[in-house]
Protein backbone atom coordinates (compact mmCIF):
# COMPACT_ATOMS: atom_id res chain seq x y z
CA UNK A 1 0.00 0.00 0.00
CA UNK A 2 2.64 1.84 0.66
CA UNK A 3 4.76 1.49 -2.48
CA UNK A 4 1.19 2.94 -4.23
CA UNK A 5 1.25 5.60 -2.62
CA UNK A 6 4.36 6.80 -3.65
CA UNK A 7 3.93 5.92 -7.09
CA UNK A 8 0.61 8.14 -7.29
CA UNK A 9 3.08 11.00 -5.67
CA UNK A 10 5.51 10.22 -8.11
CA UNK A 11 2.74 10.41 -11.33
CA UNK A 12 1.32 13.71 -9.68
CA UNK A 13 4.91 15.07 -9.54
CA UNK A 14 5.74 14.28 -13.06
CA UNK A 15 2.65 15.39 -14.57
CA UNK A 16 2.75 18.88 -12.59
CA UNK A 17 6.53 19.08 -14.01
CA UNK A 18 4.93 18.33 -17.72
CA UNK A 19 2.51 21.22 -17.19
CA UNK A 20 5.10 23.75 -16.09
CA UNK A 21 7.43 23.10 -19.23
CA UNK A 22 4.70 22.72 -21.96
CA UNK A 23 4.90 25.48 -24.43
CA UNK A 24 1.18 25.30 -23.53
CA UNK A 25 0.84 27.40 -20.90
CA UNK A 26 3.26 29.82 -21.65
CA UNK A 27 1.15 33.13 -21.41
CA UNK A 28 2.34 35.54 -24.41
CA UNK A 29 3.31 38.98 -23.61
CA UNK A 30 1.18 41.51 -24.99
CA UNK A 31 4.06 42.67 -27.07
CA UNK A 32 3.93 39.54 -28.98
CA UNK A 33 -0.09 40.18 -29.99
CA UNK A 34 -0.15 43.52 -30.75
CA UNK A 35 3.84 44.48 -31.95
CA UNK A 36 3.74 47.13 -29.24
CA UNK A 37 6.88 48.45 -27.59
CA UNK A 38 6.98 49.49 -23.69
CA UNK A 39 6.55 53.42 -22.93
CA UNK A 40 9.80 54.45 -22.11
CA UNK A 41 11.53 57.22 -20.36
CA UNK A 42 14.65 57.02 -21.95
CA UNK A 43 14.32 59.32 -25.00
CA UNK A 44 17.86 58.32 -26.92
CA UNK A 45 17.32 56.63 -30.32
CA UNK A 46 18.96 56.80 -33.48
CA UNK A 47 17.48 59.22 -36.56
CA UNK A 48 18.68 57.16 -39.17
CA UNK A 49 16.24 55.78 -41.49
CA UNK A 50 13.88 56.45 -39.05
CA UNK A 51 10.27 58.07 -38.46
CA UNK A 52 8.23 59.83 -35.97
CA UNK A 53 4.73 58.97 -35.75
CA UNK A 54 2.15 60.85 -34.01
CA UNK A 55 -0.67 58.92 -32.51
CA UNK A 56 -4.04 60.49 -33.23
CA UNK A 57 -5.45 61.92 -29.95
CA UNK A 58 -3.00 59.83 -27.17
CA UNK A 59 -0.49 61.38 -25.59
CA UNK A 60 2.77 59.42 -27.22
CA UNK A 61 4.30 59.17 -30.56
CA UNK A 62 6.53 56.37 -31.95
CA UNK A 63 9.72 56.07 -33.38
CA UNK A 64 9.56 53.72 -36.58
CA UNK A 65 12.54 52.04 -38.23
CA UNK A 66 11.37 51.66 -42.09
CA UNK A 67 13.69 49.96 -43.24
CA UNK A 68 13.41 47.08 -40.49
CA UNK A 69 9.45 47.22 -40.48
CA UNK A 70 9.35 48.21 -36.73
CA UNK A 71 8.59 50.13 -34.03
CA UNK A 72 11.93 51.19 -32.11
CA UNK A 73 10.69 53.44 -29.43
CA UNK A 74 7.03 54.54 -27.88
CA UNK A 75 7.53 57.92 -26.15
CA UNK A 76 4.68 58.97 -24.34
CA UNK A 77 4.41 63.19 -24.48
CA UNK A 78 4.03 64.64 -20.59
CA UNK A 79 0.72 66.66 -20.99
CA UNK A 80 -1.03 68.67 -18.18
CA UNK A 81 -4.95 67.23 -17.30
CA UNK A 82 -7.13 67.29 -19.84
CA UNK A 83 -5.01 67.77 -22.47
CA UNK A 84 -5.55 66.16 -26.22
CA UNK A 85 -2.60 66.20 -28.52
CA UNK A 86 -3.85 66.65 -32.17
CA UNK A 87 -1.27 66.80 -34.98
CA UNK A 88 2.58 67.22 -34.91
CA UNK A 89 5.15 69.05 -37.58
CA UNK A 90 8.78 69.69 -37.70
CA UNK A 91 11.09 72.55 -37.11
CA UNK A 92 12.60 74.48 -40.32
CA UNK A 93 15.85 73.00 -39.48
CA UNK A 94 14.45 69.57 -38.32
CA UNK A 95 15.44 69.51 -34.79
CA UNK A 96 11.98 70.05 -33.34
CA UNK A 97 8.73 67.99 -33.16
CA UNK A 98 6.20 69.97 -32.10
CA UNK A 99 2.98 69.03 -31.21
CA UNK A 100 -0.18 71.40 -30.53
CA UNK A 101 -2.36 70.76 -28.16
CA UNK A 102 -5.47 71.41 -26.84
CA UNK A 103 -5.88 72.25 -22.93
CA UNK A 104 -9.37 73.05 -21.67
CA UNK A 105 -9.61 74.61 -25.19
CA UNK A 106 -6.68 76.93 -24.58
CA UNK A 107 -3.69 76.21 -27.54
CA UNK A 108 -0.53 74.82 -26.03
CA UNK A 109 2.96 73.48 -27.26
CA UNK A 110 4.45 70.86 -26.86
CA UNK A 111 7.98 70.30 -27.95
CA UNK A 112 10.32 67.64 -28.52
CA UNK A 113 14.38 68.28 -28.48
CA UNK A 114 15.55 65.74 -31.31
CA UNK A 115 19.09 66.72 -30.78
CA UNK A 116 19.35 66.68 -26.83
CA UNK A 117 16.15 64.07 -27.06
CA UNK A 118 14.30 65.77 -24.38
CA UNK A 119 10.98 67.95 -24.19
CA UNK A 120 11.17 71.70 -23.42
CA UNK A 121 8.98 73.08 -21.26
CA UNK A 122 5.39 73.58 -22.41
CA UNK A 123 4.02 76.34 -23.66
CA UNK A 124 0.63 77.72 -22.88
CA UNK A 125 -0.46 80.96 -25.77
CA UNK A 126 -4.22 81.70 -23.93
CA UNK A 127 -5.36 81.64 -27.37
CA UNK A 128 -8.62 79.37 -27.76
CA UNK A 129 -8.49 76.33 -29.24
CA UNK A 130 -12.73 74.95 -30.12
CA UNK A 131 -11.75 72.69 -32.58
CA UNK A 132 -8.28 70.54 -33.76
CA UNK A 133 -5.38 73.81 -34.52
CA UNK A 134 -3.43 73.66 -37.87
CA UNK A 135 0.22 74.23 -37.72
CA UNK A 136 3.71 74.73 -39.89
CA UNK A 137 7.13 75.30 -39.74
CA UNK A 138 7.52 78.45 -41.45
CA UNK A 139 10.67 77.40 -43.77
CA UNK A 140 12.48 80.25 -43.02
CA UNK A 141 16.39 79.15 -42.40
CA UNK A 142 17.56 82.09 -40.27
CA UNK A 143 14.04 82.20 -38.13
CA UNK A 144 13.72 78.13 -37.56
CA UNK A 145 11.84 78.95 -34.06
CA UNK A 146 9.04 80.47 -36.08
CA UNK A 147 5.71 78.79 -36.77
CA UNK A 148 2.28 79.10 -38.36
CA UNK A 149 -0.95 77.94 -36.52
CA UNK A 150 -4.58 78.44 -36.74
CA UNK A 151 -7.27 77.81 -34.52
CA UNK A 152 -11.04 78.41 -35.73
CA UNK A 153 -12.04 80.60 -32.67
CA UNK A 154 -9.04 82.90 -32.75
CA UNK A 155 -7.90 82.52 -36.45
CA UNK A 156 -3.82 82.80 -37.61
CA UNK A 157 -0.69 83.58 -35.15
CA UNK A 158 3.02 83.53 -36.01
CA UNK A 159 5.18 82.17 -32.69
CA UNK A 160 8.57 82.02 -32.22
CA UNK A 161 8.74 78.84 -29.78
CA UNK A 162 12.01 79.39 -28.04
CA UNK A 163 11.71 82.66 -27.03
CA UNK A 164 7.33 82.65 -26.39
CA UNK A 165 6.46 85.38 -28.29
CA UNK A 166 3.62 85.14 -30.92
CA UNK A 167 1.41 87.43 -32.89
CA UNK A 168 -1.89 87.70 -34.24
CA UNK A 169 -1.76 87.36 -38.09
CA UNK A 170 -5.68 87.01 -39.66
CA UNK A 171 -8.40 86.22 -38.45
CA UNK A 172 -10.23 85.64 -42.06
CA UNK A 173 -13.76 86.88 -40.74
CA UNK A 174 -14.06 89.16 -43.79
CA UNK A 175 -15.12 86.34 -46.20
CA UNK A 176 -17.45 84.63 -43.53
CA UNK A 177 -17.43 81.35 -41.99
CA UNK A 178 -13.96 79.93 -42.56
CA UNK A 179 -14.02 76.22 -42.75
CA UNK A 180 -10.16 75.73 -42.07
CA UNK A 181 -6.93 76.66 -43.01
CA UNK A 182 -4.36 74.35 -44.16
CA UNK A 183 -0.06 75.05 -44.36
CA UNK A 184 1.64 73.63 -47.51
CA UNK A 185 5.10 74.61 -48.88
CA UNK A 186 6.79 74.13 -52.56
CA UNK A 187 9.56 70.92 -52.64
CA UNK A 188 12.24 73.48 -52.66
CA UNK A 189 10.93 75.46 -50.18
CA UNK A 190 10.81 78.71 -51.86
CA UNK A 191 6.81 78.86 -51.91
CA UNK A 192 4.08 79.21 -49.36
CA UNK A 193 0.77 77.95 -49.40
CA UNK A 194 -1.95 79.13 -47.85
CA UNK A 195 -5.46 77.02 -48.18
CA UNK A 196 -8.46 78.41 -47.07
CA UNK A 197 -11.98 77.11 -46.97
CA UNK A 198 -15.09 78.93 -46.74
CA UNK A 199 -18.21 77.00 -45.38
CA UNK A 200 -21.77 77.99 -46.04
CA UNK A 201 -24.02 77.01 -49.05
CA UNK A 202 -21.41 78.50 -51.32
CA UNK A 203 -18.69 76.55 -49.75
CA UNK A 204 -15.51 76.90 -51.69
CA UNK A 205 -11.61 77.22 -51.33
CA UNK A 206 -8.78 80.10 -52.08
CA UNK A 207 -5.28 78.96 -51.74
CA UNK A 208 -3.10 82.04 -50.98
CA UNK A 209 0.99 81.74 -52.95
CA UNK A 210 3.67 83.82 -50.80
CA UNK A 211 7.69 83.88 -51.15
CA UNK A 212 8.79 81.85 -47.76
CA UNK A 213 10.83 84.61 -46.72
CA UNK A 214 7.70 86.84 -46.53
CA UNK A 215 6.42 85.43 -43.52
CA UNK A 216 3.02 85.71 -44.93
CA UNK A 217 2.97 89.62 -45.28
CA UNK A 218 3.24 90.13 -49.01
CA UNK A 219 0.77 87.37 -51.61
CA UNK A 220 1.99 86.97 -54.77
CA UNK A 221 -1.62 85.91 -55.79
CA UNK A 222 -4.41 84.08 -55.16
CA UNK A 223 -5.87 81.04 -56.68
CA UNK A 224 -9.44 80.54 -57.13
CA UNK A 225 -10.41 83.84 -55.66
CA UNK A 226 -14.06 84.37 -54.60
CA UNK A 227 -14.43 81.20 -56.26
CA UNK A 228 -14.18 82.27 -60.17
CA UNK A 229 -13.50 78.57 -60.80
CA UNK A 230 -16.25 77.23 -58.57
CA UNK A 231 -14.08 74.26 -57.02
CA UNK A 232 -13.63 73.27 -53.53
CA UNK A 233 -10.45 71.35 -52.98
CA UNK A 234 -9.63 70.16 -49.85
CA UNK A 235 -5.81 68.54 -50.26
CA UNK A 236 -2.87 69.90 -52.63
CA UNK A 237 0.78 68.76 -53.69
CA UNK A 238 2.92 71.19 -55.39
CA UNK A 239 5.63 69.64 -58.08
CA UNK A 240 9.35 70.11 -58.00
CA UNK A 241 9.45 72.94 -60.47
CA UNK A 242 6.33 74.73 -59.05
CA UNK A 243 4.65 75.01 -62.34
CA UNK A 244 1.86 72.58 -61.27
CA UNK A 245 -0.02 72.31 -57.73
CA UNK A 246 -2.29 69.23 -58.12
CA UNK A 247 -5.57 69.29 -56.66
CA UNK A 248 -7.88 66.53 -54.71
CA UNK A 249 -11.57 68.08 -55.56
CA UNK A 250 -13.83 67.36 -53.19
CA UNK A 251 -16.53 69.73 -55.30
CA UNK A 252 -17.26 71.37 -58.48
CA UNK A 253 -20.24 73.86 -58.52
CA UNK A 254 -21.62 72.55 -55.51
CA UNK A 255 -22.23 68.68 -56.54
CA UNK A 256 -20.58 66.01 -53.49
CA UNK A 257 -21.94 63.11 -55.13
CA UNK A 258 -18.33 62.01 -56.59
CA UNK A 259 -14.28 63.82 -55.86
CA UNK A 260 -12.38 64.66 -58.46
CA UNK A 261 -8.42 65.04 -59.72
CA UNK A 262 -7.04 68.26 -60.97
CA UNK A 263 -4.36 70.86 -61.00
CA UNK A 264 -3.59 74.62 -61.58
CA UNK A 265 -1.14 75.53 -63.87
CA UNK A 266 0.71 78.13 -61.39
CA UNK A 267 2.54 80.48 -64.55
CA UNK A 268 -0.99 80.55 -66.30
CA UNK A 269 -3.12 80.50 -62.78
CA UNK A 270 -5.32 77.79 -65.50
CA UNK A 271 -7.28 75.40 -63.97
CA UNK A 272 -6.82 71.79 -65.33
CA UNK A 273 -9.39 69.48 -65.14
CA UNK A 274 -9.19 65.63 -65.51
CA UNK A 275 -11.53 62.67 -66.47
CA UNK A 276 -10.89 60.72 -63.20
CA UNK A 277 -13.52 60.87 -60.97
CA UNK A 278 -13.51 59.04 -57.63
CA UNK A 279 -16.17 57.47 -55.27
CA UNK A 280 -17.46 59.91 -52.31
CA UNK A 281 -16.09 59.59 -49.00
CA UNK A 282 -18.03 58.59 -45.44
CA UNK A 283 -16.13 62.27 -44.77
CA UNK A 284 -15.10 65.41 -47.22
CA UNK A 285 -12.32 65.42 -45.98
CA UNK A 286 -10.43 62.77 -45.72
CA UNK A 287 -8.49 62.32 -49.15
CA UNK A 288 -4.79 63.14 -48.93
CA UNK A 289 -2.11 63.48 -51.75
CA UNK A 290 1.34 62.80 -52.11
CA UNK A 291 3.61 63.27 -54.87
CA UNK A 292 6.94 61.34 -55.83
CA UNK A 293 8.96 64.26 -58.58
CA UNK A 294 11.51 61.15 -59.83
CA UNK A 295 7.92 59.16 -61.13
CA UNK A 296 5.66 61.77 -61.78
CA UNK A 297 3.04 60.06 -59.93
CA UNK A 298 0.52 61.37 -57.35
CA UNK A 299 -0.73 59.33 -54.44
CA UNK A 300 -4.25 59.63 -53.50
CA UNK A 301 -6.24 58.03 -50.39
CA UNK A 302 -9.80 58.69 -49.36
CA UNK A 303 -11.56 57.05 -46.63
CA UNK A 304 -12.04 53.38 -48.22
CA UNK A 305 -9.00 50.96 -48.38
CA UNK A 306 -7.80 52.06 -52.12
CA UNK A 307 -4.87 53.60 -52.91
CA UNK A 308 -4.58 55.71 -56.55
CA UNK A 309 -1.47 56.22 -58.43
CA UNK A 310 -2.05 58.89 -60.69
CA UNK A 311 0.37 59.35 -63.79
CA UNK A 312 0.84 63.56 -64.22
CA UNK A 313 3.21 62.98 -66.71
CA UNK A 314 0.90 64.66 -69.05
CA UNK A 315 -1.76 66.80 -68.28
CA UNK A 316 -4.20 63.91 -69.14
CA UNK A 317 -3.95 62.20 -66.05
CA UNK A 318 -4.42 58.75 -66.04
CA UNK A 319 -4.46 56.16 -62.93
CA UNK A 320 -1.89 53.58 -63.48
CA UNK A 321 -3.16 51.17 -60.98
CA UNK A 322 -5.22 50.62 -57.36
CA UNK A 323 -3.90 49.08 -54.78
CA UNK A 324 -5.76 47.47 -52.11
CA UNK A 325 -4.82 48.14 -48.77
CA UNK A 326 -5.90 44.32 -47.05
CA UNK A 327 -7.12 45.27 -43.40
CA UNK A 328 -8.04 49.20 -43.81
CA UNK A 329 -11.47 50.18 -42.55
CA UNK A 330 -13.47 53.22 -43.42
CA UNK A 331 -11.47 56.42 -41.85
CA UNK A 332 -8.96 59.23 -42.72
CA UNK A 333 -5.53 58.21 -43.97
CA UNK A 334 -1.81 60.29 -43.94
CA UNK A 335 0.87 59.71 -46.60
CA UNK A 336 4.46 60.30 -46.50
CA UNK A 337 6.95 59.73 -49.80
CA UNK A 338 9.85 58.29 -48.94
CA UNK A 339 11.77 59.80 -51.79
CA UNK A 340 15.31 58.22 -52.08
CA UNK A 341 14.06 55.09 -50.70
CA UNK A 342 11.25 54.77 -53.46
CA UNK A 343 8.50 53.95 -50.23
CA UNK A 344 5.20 55.33 -49.44
CA UNK A 345 4.16 54.95 -45.77
CA UNK A 346 0.30 55.16 -45.06
CA UNK A 347 -0.87 55.74 -41.58
CA UNK A 348 -4.53 54.57 -40.95
CA UNK A 349 -5.63 55.75 -37.53
CA UNK A 350 -8.86 53.95 -37.40
CA UNK A 351 -7.18 50.37 -38.56
CA UNK A 352 -4.58 50.37 -36.55
CA UNK A 353 -1.68 49.63 -39.26
CA UNK A 354 1.12 51.46 -40.55
CA UNK A 355 1.55 49.92 -44.34
CA UNK A 356 4.99 50.38 -46.56
CA UNK A 357 4.37 50.35 -50.17
CA UNK A 358 7.07 49.70 -52.90
CA UNK A 359 6.95 52.41 -55.49
CA UNK A 360 8.74 50.93 -58.50
CA UNK A 361 6.83 47.44 -58.08
CA UNK A 362 3.80 49.04 -57.20
CA UNK A 363 3.04 46.56 -54.31
CA UNK A 364 2.22 46.94 -50.48
CA UNK A 365 5.18 45.31 -48.91
CA UNK A 366 5.00 45.74 -45.25
CA UNK A 367 1.77 46.09 -42.74
CA UNK A 368 2.57 46.82 -39.13
CA UNK A 369 -0.13 47.12 -36.15
CA UNK A 370 0.43 50.56 -34.41
CA UNK A 371 -2.37 51.94 -32.44
CA UNK A 372 -3.51 55.16 -33.86
CA UNK A 373 -0.69 56.29 -36.17
CA UNK A 374 -1.79 59.25 -37.97
CA UNK A 375 1.05 62.07 -38.70
CA UNK A 376 4.49 61.17 -40.18
CA UNK A 377 7.54 62.90 -40.16
CA UNK A 378 10.79 61.80 -42.01
CA UNK A 379 13.51 62.44 -38.99
CA UNK A 380 17.01 63.76 -40.32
Amino acid sequence: MLNVGKRILKSILIFNLIILISPFNCIRDKSEITNSVEIETDYSFSKQNRVAIHANRKSVFYIYDYVENKVVKEIEIPLTENTIIHNCCLSTDNRYLIFPGNTDYKLSLHIFDLENQNFLPEIFTGLSAIAAPRISAAYIDDKPDLIYFFTHSDGMHKINFLSNTYEFMNDFAYYGPIMGVHFFKSIDNSLFLLLKSWGGDNSYSELDVYNVNSELGEKLYTLNTSNQDSIYFYNIVPDENNEYVFLAIIKIKKRFEEKYFGSYHLPTKRLIFSDLVFPSNYNNFATHLAYHSDLKEVYRIGGSNILYIIDVNTENYTIKQELVLDGKIEGVSRLLVLHDENLLLISCPDSNLLYTVDLITKTVTNKVYIEHPYTINKLY
